[in-house]
């Protein structure tokens, strides 16, 4: 993974920290880190043939609201009986092409939402700091998506695998995502120390 300066101007966290947290630091012992991934592919779908559109693109859809399939092709998210968001599950792999229908249309999360990446043995008991529900499992298994509030804003907490690690994926408002960064950094001080323990990227 490398670290590019003209993403990491159009990131809106990291444009909004000091030359030295711009840097790359150390990993954590013990594999705890956040990583800034809002330039990563995603885009949303919603309307009454959106599971068809999905479906058409090769995409397994599912079963019910709150929960996310991961795939070669991209991981799924629906969070509602006729909204579904898609994000890129690899790097640099681009989301698969999808031929839109009638009664659907594009929810541009993109534009709108930033994403953070959190993967650590202690990632629920962080969370439990921020956060009302219990992301432990089983409450909380790989596949499931809790639309809640952290730290006091509305966010979309996923539990699904990235290149084929287990982590929480954190989807906000971009208006608020340097905010949840720097909260986070502090609610991971107590497991691993501090700051410059924990890998601050943006692509």
């Amino acid at each position: 993974m490398t670290l590019q300066s003209t993403n990491m101007a159009r990131s809106p966290i990291l444009k909004q920290l000091s030359a030295q947290q711009e840097n790359l630091f150390p990993i954590s012992q013990t594999g705890s880190f956040i990583i800034d991934m809002t330039l990563y592919a995603k885009t949303g779908l919603r309307g009454k043939t959106a599971s068809k559109v999905i479906e058409q693109a090769g995409l397994a859809l599912p079963a019910k609201p709150n929960q996310a399939i991961d795939s070669e092709l991209a991981t799924v998210l629906r969070l509602s009986d006729k909204e579904y968001w898609l994000l890129t599950n690899s790097e640099n792999k681009d989301l698969p092409e999808l031929k839109m229908s009638d009664d659907c249309y594009k929810v541009f999360c993109q534009d709108s939402h930033a994403w953070l990446s959190f993967k650590s043995p202690f990632k629920a008991d962080v969370m439990a700091k921020l956060c009302g529900v219990d992301l432990r499992e089983p409450a909380f298994p790989l596949g499931a998506i809790a639309q809640t509030v952290v730290a006091g804003s509305n966010a979309i907490i996923v539990h699904h695998k990235w290149d084929k690690e287990a982590v929480f994926s954190i989807l906000c408002d971009r208006s608020v995502a340097h905010y949840l960064w720097m909260v986070m950094l502090d609610a991971m001080d107590e497991f691993n120390g501090k700051e410059d323990d924990f890998i601050s990227l943006s692509f």
